[in-house]
């Protein structure tokens, strides 16, 4: 059983910026576990409330799963990059409404009027949702707030590990990592820059780890390509891909600055579909964190990037991970130990 209570990390109180803390309302044997922050994903599109509706079905489930297994986890949102009204936009409205209209009349010829109609509504609606929609910098800022609410709320919080793991889901995970890379966002909140002194670990589920090909692929890039266009407009070519970060960035050079990676990947991301498996490389992305000496874990579950949050066979990887194998300190004993000798 579990429990949920609404926090705003922001002066501002929008839905956007603020957090779930999820809990479990049962004792469970055994040492605590870690308090768990994950930002929560959603193609980079924000929680606005009638955005979050659509999909808190799925985000609101891994901190669920997280709480099933005894730990308190804070589900972080953050404000969103929407795509303004363009001529691809326009496209794929009137496509919509025609579809609409279409079905509405028995399968005839589409109603001009109906069709008309419906699209006047979706774009009132999405010009609506375009206005201040944020930028990369401005989601880094929110999720390094709530982490400074985290770090000032932690005593009141029902959580009783010392540990803290931090990470995200889906586009969440991009977001996450990205702030990482990021200690002048970091010191500017009063938040550690070294990642090993803000958390105890890290844990990425199905996360967009990468925003072009990080090796020689087979994978069609015409879906991710669109996508970050789509959302991003212009700034979609400045866009960070964490997985070539990990090659420049100079802190993840230092395996003592980096703390325990714990990765979670699908069988078959996207549903099997191989048309967005250039996001989804949490292999590859372990693999460069373990060559560089950092201790890190990836797990593969037989689900996919659109099931994985609710499902048992997640559960039952973070059951085996946080409670049996003891992660993330016992890969930080480990990791200490090598160094040692």
């Amino acid at each position: 059983m579990t429990s949920l209570s609404h926090h705003y990390y922001s002066h501002h109180r929008t839905f956007e910026q603020s957090l779930d803390v999820v809990y479990p309302t049962v004792a469970f044997a055994g040492p605590p576990l870690p308090l768990v922050v994950l930002v929560v994903g959603s193609g980079w599109l924000g929680h606005r409330f009638f955005v979050y509706a659509g999909t808190s079905w799925w985000n609101s489930s891994a901190p669920k799963t997280i709480a099933s297994l005894g730990a308190v986890c804070v589900c972080v949102r953050h404000r969103g990059a929407f795509p303004p009204v363009s001529v691809p936009t326009l496209v794929v409205l009137a496509t919509i409404a025609g579809l609409v209209s279409l079905f509405q009349v028995g399968l005839a010829w589409p109603s001009v009027a109906l069709a008309s109609a419906v699209f006047a509504i979706m774009w009132l609606l999405w010009s609506a949702a375009a206005q201040g929609s944020a930028t990369y910098e401005e989601m880094l800022e929110d999720v390094a707030t709530a982490l400074v609410w985290v770090r000032d709320n932690r005593a009141a919080l029902p959580a009783h590990g010392p540990q803290l793991i931090f990470g995200g889901y889906s586009s969440g995970g991009h977001v996450a990592i990205g702030l990482l890379n990021r200690p002048d966002v970091l010191t500017a909140h009063g938040l550690p820059s070294c990642v090993s002194e803000l958390c105890d670990g890290v844990l990425l589920v199905s996360g967009v780890l990468a925003t072009r090909p990080a090796a020689a692929t087979t994978s069609p890039r015409w879906f991710t390509d669109f996508w970050n266009r789509f959302v991003w407009g212009p700034a979609s070519g400045r866009l960070p891909s964490p997985i070539h970060e990990l090659e420049c960035n100079a802190q993840w050079r230092q395996a003592s600055a980096v703390p325990p990676h714990l990765l979670v990947g699908c069988a078959k991301e996207v549903f099997g579909w191989d048309v967005a498996n250039v996001y989804f490389c949490s292999q590859a992305y372990a693999s460069v964190l373990k060559n560089k000496g950092s201790p890190v874990r990836y797990v593969e579950i037989d689900s996919n990037h659109w099931s994985v949050l609710n499902s048992k066979a997640l559960c039952q990887a973070l059951r085996l991970e946080l409670r049996t194998n003891g992660w993330p300190d016992r890969d930080k004993i480990r990791s200490h130990n090598r160094k040692a000798s």
